[in-house]
């Protein structure tokens, strides 16, 4: 976890990387508000003022507090593009002053452009041969969009650097595939048989890479199962306290952030409680007990 500006942190990191974190310190050194800190990645509140460094200047914009996760090896699995294993992959969730969440990966990642380059090339090389000239020597004036016009506009437009090509230039890159495929090469020569299925090859892996979602959207997938933070009592310092379920406004977030760790389905344990059914009631909570025990043993 990285901070900036919050609280007593003008800027501090903090390796969390363990089965277990112990947080020393002093009374008023920051280890309340390193805890507090963590609760700030759960939602996209607006950071209180009160929680800002009086020495920092900030703006809605500012990135108060980072989190960093290294990601598994199943979790790079699942990403469609081959990153490089040498430093690892590292997804960063990270909290501006006015509450908004952004996901990115570290190292930065971007789509990879070799197909789309090499497709660049093909249609390039295709505009320049004695089969482009001929179909376009036989297409109709009238023709409202001819194969050789598409091809033609190709040739630049997937040059791009840009993240995702357009919309329209995907469609008319998904024109010139089915025009390519329902072309008739019947009556031209064997070279430009070949030169033509490998134009069409090369068009429909590049459309393929161009399908795959963005970085942006995957880290933000990933970003979206992130661990939360559970936080306990903060006045009793303890777990064991009591708590009235049967009103909503009396049981504390910490019995509820419990509830979530256990499984625990509250309205069934209050449902319980109501019917006075001791048994369903005893069910319930030794289970939930059973599944955090269970989860923490590991």
């Amino acid at each position: 976890m990285r901070l900036f500006g919050y609280r007593r942190f003008v800027e501090a990191t903090i390796n969390l990387d363990a089965k277990m974190v112990a947080v020393l310190g002093p009374n008023e050194s920051g280890k309340s508000s390193l805890l507090d800190a963590l609760e700030l990645f759960n939602d996209q509140n607006r950071v209180p003022s009160a929680a800002i460094h009086r020495d920092v200047s900030v703006d809605d914009s500012t990135v108060i507090g980072e989190l960093v996760f290294r990601l598994s090896a199943g979790e790079r699995e699942e990403f469609p593009y081959e990153v490089p294993d040498t430093q690892g992959l590292w997804l960063r969730v990270s909290k501006q002053v006015g509450g908004t969440l952004s996901f990115s990966f570290e190292p930065a990642l971007s789509r990879p452009f070799q197909a789309r380059q090499a497709a660049q090339k093909a249609v390039a090389q295709a505009t320049d041969s004695p089969w482009f000239r001929q179909l376009k020597a036989s297409e109709d004036d009238d023709e409202e969009e001819p194969l050789t016009g598409v091809l033609s506009d190709l040739a630049d437009e997937i040059s791009s650097t840009a993240q995702a090509l357009s919309r329209p230039v995907v469609e008319r890159l998904e024109a010139a595939i089915a025009r390519l495929a329902d072309f008739d090469t019947s009556s031209d020569s064997a070279t430009s048989q070949r030169a033509i299925a490998a134009l069409l090859a090369k068009l429909e892996v590049a459309l393929g890479v161009e399908r795959l979602p963005s970085t942006q959207r995957i880290a933000a997938q990933l970003g979206m199962r992130r661990p939360l933070c559970h936080m306990f009592d903060d006045e009793n310092r303890t777990l064991e306290f009591r708590h009235d379920i049967t009103n909503d406004d009396t049981y504390s977030r910490a019995f509820h952030n419990l509830a979530d760790l256990g499984g625990l389905d509250i309205g069934a344990l209050r449902q319980a409680i109501t019917e006075d059914a001791a048994g369903r009631k005893r069910t319930l909570l030794n289970d939930a007990v059973q599944r955090i025990n269970r989860r923490y043993s590991r």
